[in-house]
């Protein structure tokens, strides 16, 4: 099934042409993900071309910009978010199907080390990847039935996943702690309604007296 986020194969070559094309393209993506895993996305396609030893003409011949770049980067991890959302689709367990792709989604997080990039380029591109949102919206719409408050969308398990993508990183594992804690909370009684998204107070409350 092709990609909604990718290009497809030139239909004019041949299958020769079409081998060495998909190998030259993960030349470039194995030497994209090694820069942006150190420095992010403002790693230039001269410095993508350098280390994957190859010519600007050979890399502009497989991806035309830096975006289609990032789109066969964020796509190929797309592929396993759908993944992981349809595997709890197929779960008889909601509730449980649910915790299981917010944990499978932080070890992946723990060990992707272009996370942050790839985040950041998908919620900058929601529609383009849409079958990642609807999956996790079906999800969660499932888990509502098994529990969870309906007050708790999809947005707000993703908000979760990325405010903890920081932690994985962390040598200790604390965010698997604080996802945890999160999860114990999310499917908990709350005396008073969740705040707004937008618009929440920031500022610092008064202390109660001891």
């Amino acid at each position: 099934m092709p990609r909604p986020w990718s290009k497809q194969p030139v239909e004019s070559l041949d299958a020769d042409q079409l081998a060495a094309l998909a190998r030259r393209r993960e030349q470039i993506v194995a030497a994209a993900e090694r820069l942006m895993g150190g420095r992010g996305p403002a790693v230039t396609m001269a410095e993508v071309a350098a280390e994957a030893g190859l010519g600007m003409s050979s890399v502009y011949r497989t991806f035309a910009s830096k975006n289609e770049l990032l789109d066969d980067l964020a796509g190929r991890r797309a592929e396993r978010w759908v993944g992981i959302w349809n595997e709890a689709l197929e779960s008889a367990d909601a509730r449980a199907a649910l915790v299981q792709a917010m944990w499978t989604f932080g070890e992946l997080e723990a060990i992707d080390p272009l996370a942050d990039v790839v985040r950041d380029y998908v919620l900058a591109h929601r529609d383009t990847f849409r079958p990642v949102m609807e999956a996790g919206e079906a999800v969660v719409r499932r888990a509502h039935d098994a529990g969870l408050p309906a007050d708790v969308d999809h947005e707000d398990v993703i908000r979760a996943i990325q405010v903890l993508s920081a932690l994985p990183r962390s040598p200790d594992g604390a965010w698997r702690r604080v996802l945890a804690i999160y999860i114990d909370g999310m499917f908990g009684e709350r005396s008073e309604p969740l705040p707004d998204a937008v618009g929440e107070r920031t500022e610092p409350q008064p202390e109660h007296a001891g």
